[in-house]
């Protein structure tokens, strides 16, 4: 996952983690308008189930969902696995709407992280 430069996530619980994700993206990309966690409801209490982050940025293509994976980095100080998607505000207003689904059952927070 991109992190800022010298940066560092330092742990703690999903949630924690996933802000702290949140934070660091939003640096290296700042064009992001606003961050969304995405959860699997039968399975967000499983430790090896990824933090699921949801970009909305207008500099994106619109391509459609293409959720990007990454392993955990302890040394970075990242203890989970994540998924990263990135969507234009348009394609947002699509999976808002129903018109475009998230895979695998997943659900989008209706309160964003950033």
């Amino acid at each position: 996952m991109a992190v800022a430069p010298n940066s560092r996530v330092y742990g703690g619980s999903k949630d924690d983690v996933a802000m702290q994700l949140a934070h660091a993206h939003k640096t290296v990309e700042p064009d992001i308008v606003a961050i969304y966690r995405v959860r699997d409801p039968l399975r967000e209490l499983d430790s090896e189930e990824p933090i699921k982050l949801l970009e909305v940025n207008p500099s994106t293509s619109a391509s459609g969902i293409m959720p990007i994976g990454f392993r955990s980095d302890t040394g970075m100080g990242i203890p989970y696995p994540s998924v990263i998607m990135e969507v234009t505000p348009d394609e947002w207003k699509r999976i808002q709407s129903g018109d475009m689904a998230l895979p695998n059952n997943w659900r989008a927070d209706t309160n964003q992280l950033l």
